[in-house]
């Protein structure tokens, strides 16, 4: 999954030229939290744990190029690829770093607009893996997800400009 990110794919300079705005849709884009899906087998959901109300709980944390989402298998369906989404979020809003007194652990925090009050809010929670290298994997594939939004997020805009100043000067 994470390497087609990072692929030089021609089409999708093509398809840019056509619409530079048009965005690719992820299979995380229209999931809702609380919600059951099915998730394709190429995806690399990561186990780790969460404590909700003084009790662990088993999640995996699935992150791609716009989302960052931990979700659980689904208990009430034996299916193999049926999850339910605990947390949906943009990439964009997720800060992490890892636990400097225990570095299997990473702290998340992201931004939200209250819908109570209309301010921006913070959300922060602590992800337990089983080692430091599956949370140094995560924080980097996280980092790495990030760029990869603004970078193409920057081609797009770019793209926009060039084709506003070929419209205007034809």
């Amino acid at each position: 999954m994470f390497l087609n990110m990072t692929s030089n794919n021609s089409t999708i300079f093509t398809r840019l030229k056509e619409n530079p705005i048009e965005r690719d849709v992820s299979e995380l884009a229209n999931w809702i939290e609380g919600k059951c899906y099915e998730i394709s087998p190429k995806s690399d959901p990561i186990l780790c744990n969460i404590r909700v109300a003084l009790k662990m709980h088993v999640r995996y944390v699935l992150i791609d190029e716009e989302y960052f989402a931990l979700i659980e298998p689904d208990q009430q369906k034996q299916e193999d690829f049926k999850v339910k989404v605990h947390k949906k979020v943009n990439i964009k809003t997720v800060e992490a770093q890892v636990d400097k007194s225990e570095p299997r652990n990473l702290h998340v925090t992201h931004g939200f607009k209250s819908t109570l009050t209309g301010k921006l809010e913070f959300m922060d929670f602590l992800l337990y893996f089983e080692n430091t290298a599956k949370c140094l994997y995560v924080k980097n594939l996280l980092d790495m997800s990030q760029k990869t939004a603004k970078f193409k997020m920057t081609n797009k805009v770019q793209n926009f400009i060039e084709k506003c100043k070929q419209d205007c000067l034809v």
